[in-house]
């Protein structure tokens, strides 16, 4: 219990606070998973009208190879793979696997590498 006496934040402004790199990959861990939910109606559409007919295959594909088609495709890689490699830091965690302070923090590290060269790898990959 709280004693009138004692001071406490009444409150917290997350800007000011300097979060270890673990707090922000579990921030962006989120922030992914939510970006692709709200990409799922846009990827619905652009695979209705690749399978609509000729014409709209080749739209779609005109459309990725432009540069904002183009930066939403690398971005949804990033999401998709930074989200895969949180996802498999928490199972782990889960599991009492790199629960350490310095083991949060070299996870937190691969799991930013990984998912930018899992990224990148599959980015070039594509035609």
């Amino acid at each position: 219990m709280i004693r009138p006496t004692e001071r406490h934040p009444v409150f917290l402004d997350l800007t000011k606070i300097a979060m270890p790199l673990a707090a922000r990959v579990s921030i962006l861990h989120r922030l992914t998973g939510l970006l692709m939910i709200m990409l799922i109606p846009l990827a619905l559409y652009f695979l209705e009208t690749s399978l609509s007919s000729q014409q709209g295959y080749e739209d779609v594909l005109s459309w990725f190879d432009s540069v904002p088609g183009s930066a939403a495709l690398f971005l949804f890689l990033w999401s998709f793979f930074h989200h895969l490699c949180a996802g498999v830091r928490h199972l782990l965690i889960d599991v009492d696997i790199g629960v350490a302070r310095t083991s949060m923090q070299r996870g937190a590290r691969w799991v930013m590498v990984a998912g930018f060269l899992l990224t990148v790898s599959v980015w070039l990959l594509l035609p």
